[in-house]
C-alpha cells in the first residue's frame, strides 16, 4: 500500500484527461446515411449471418423507440463491475447490448442480475473458430465495442486495439484497463481495491480500530469501478455524438487520479453512504438495486431481467460462484 505522494512520485508521467478520446475519420455506420459504411460481410439487417435463424442483436435497425440510443448496437467484452456498469447505462438509454463471456467464468449471480439489466448475455468460447466467426459477425453489425481485459490478453483472439481498427474501422472502441498503459504497472492485472491501495486512496481512508491499530480503508461501493464504468459510457456517447468512429481509453488508475485531483474525497466517517434503492422481481428472488442515475421521459428506466444464453443455448442465469 502506498500514500498518494509515493504513488505520484512512482508514476511514469502525468496522464492526459480522464477520458482519452481519439475520433477517426470514418463515419459510425449508424449515421452513415449515404451507405458508404455498408457491411462487407454476409449479414442481414439484424446482424445475423445469412441462413441463421437469429442474429446476435435483438432487433433490426429502425425499431421504433424514442430512447436516446435507440438503434445503437453495443458488443461488450467486459466483466465484473466497471464494464457492465457502462453497458447497463447504455441499455437504459435504449442501446441494444450483447455481452460475451467465456463459458468457464460465470459472473456472480447478484452482480449479473443487477449490472446486466436489459442486456443480452451469451457464453461463447472465442477460441472456437465458429464462435470467433460469430463474434466477427456481431462486431461487423455493431456500432460500439467495449473491452475490459488486461492489456494484451485479447491479442491472440485478434482483438488488440490496432487489429480492431484494421478489421472493424466503423466501430467506436472503448478500452478499459486497471492501470495506465504507459505507467510502471501498465501490463499488469488489477481491480478496484488494488488500485485504491496503490494510489493512496486506501491510505487516505485509513483509521485506527478499537485497539488503536491503524487499518487501511477504501472508497465505498467499488467507486473506481462505477466511476470508470460511467466514464466508458460517456466516452462512447461522446464519440457517437461526433458521428465518427474512434477509440477511447479509460483506466481505474486515471479515474483514481481524477478523484484525487478533484479533492472530493470525504473522510472515512463520511464515506458510508446510503443511496435510495428499488426492488424488482427476478427468477431468483427479489433484487434490490440502485436505480439508473438518468431519467427517460421523466422516469427512471426499470430493472430488466438479462437475456442469457450459454454457448448458444437459452437457459437460466449463470450460477453464483462460491469461494
Amino acid at each position: 500500500m502506498a500514500t498518494e505522494q509515493e504513488w505520484r512520485a512512482d508514476a511514469a508521467s502525468e496522464p492526459g484527461p480522464w477520458l482519452e478520446l481519439t475520433p477517426a475519420d470514418i463515419p459510425v455506420r449508424l449515421f452513415d446515411r449515404a451507405g458508404s459504411g455498408a457491411s462487407t460481410r454476409s449479414s442481414d439487417s439484424a446482424g445475423c449471418p445469412s441462413g441463421s435463424a437469429k442474429g446476435p442483436f435483438a432487433a433490426a435497425r429502425g425499431t421504433a423507440s424514442l430512447t436516446p440510443l435507440a438503434g445503437v448496437r453495443v458488443v461488450s467484452l467486459t466483466r465484473v463491475i466497471a464494464g457492465p456498469t457502462a453497458t447497463k447505462f447504455l441499455a437504459a438509454l435504449g442501446a441494444d447490448v450483447l455481452r460475451i463471456d467465456p463459458p468457464a467464468l460465470p459472473e456472480l449471480l447478484g452482480q449479473h442480475l443487477d449490472t446486466d439489466s436489459g442486456v443480452r448475455c451469451v457464453s461463447w468460447d472465442l477460441a472456437n473458430p465458429a464462435r470467433a466467426e460469430d463474434l466477427a459477425d456481431a462486431l461487423d453489425a455493431a456500432d460500439v465495442l467495449l473491452t475490459g481485459y488486461r492489456p494484451g490478453s485479447l491479442t491472440d483472439l485478434g482483438l488488440a486495439a490496432a487489429s480492431i481498427r484494421d478489421r472493424f474501422p466503423h466501430l467506436v472502441h472503448v478500452e478499459l484497463s486497471a492501470w495506465e498503459p504507459s505507467g510502471p504497472r501498465g501490463g499488469q492485472r488489477g481491480f478496484d481495491s488494488i488500485v485504491q491501495a496503490a494510489t493512496g486512496i486506501a491510505h487516505h481512508y485509513g483509521a485506527r480500530d478499537e485497539h488503536g491499530r491503524w487499518r487501511p480503508g477504501a472508497l465505498p461501493v467499488q467507486a473506481l469501478d462505477h466511476t470508470a464504468g460511467y466514464g466508458m459510457a460517456a466516452a462512447a456517447c461522446a464519440l457517437l455524438a461526433t458521428g465518427t468512429a474512434g477509440h477511447a481509453r479509460v483506466s481505474l488508475e486515471r479515474t483514481a487520479r481524477a478523484l484525487l485531483d478533484a479533492r472530493t474525497l470525504r473522510t472515512a466517517q463520511d464515506a458510508h453512504l446510503s443511496p435510495a434503492t428499488l426492488t424488482a422481481p427476478t427468477d431468483h428472488g427479489m433484487l434490490e438495486y440502485v436505480p439508473s442515475p438518468v431519467r427517460v421521459d421523466g422516469a427512471r428506466p426499470p430493472a430488466q431481467a438479462p437475456q442469457c444464453e450459454h454457448d448458444g443455448v437459452r437457459g437460466p442465469a449463470a450460477p453464483a460462484r462460491t469461494a
